[in-house]
């Protein structure tokens, strides 16, 4: 199974951000991935209308929701040498 199977959304990858921060000449200092407060994040509305009310409950449990263990940001720290 691919990257692009599990993500089909998914249009801009890790690795599309930071390479193009480095050919941009950016030297990226520090980085952080963050969660989620709401895994509903990850679901379109029309997947979400599907889910039971028990779903919705768990949405940010990543044993009932592996999605839920993703990080929903990425925040880069970079900057530019004169």
């Amino acid at each position: 199974m691919s990257y692009y199977d599990v993500f089909p959304d998914l249009h801009w990858r890790v690795q599309d951000i930071v390479n193009s921060n480095i050919s941009a000449g950016l030297q990226i200092t520090e980085m952080a991935e963050l969660p989620a407060i709401d895994a509903s994040f990850w679901y379109s509305f029309d997947e979400l209308k599907t889910k039971t009310p028990t779903d919705i409950e768990n949405l940010n449990d990543w044993k009932s929701n592996v999605m839920a263990a993703l990080p929903a940001w990425l925040g880069l720290i970079a900057r530019k040498e004169n």
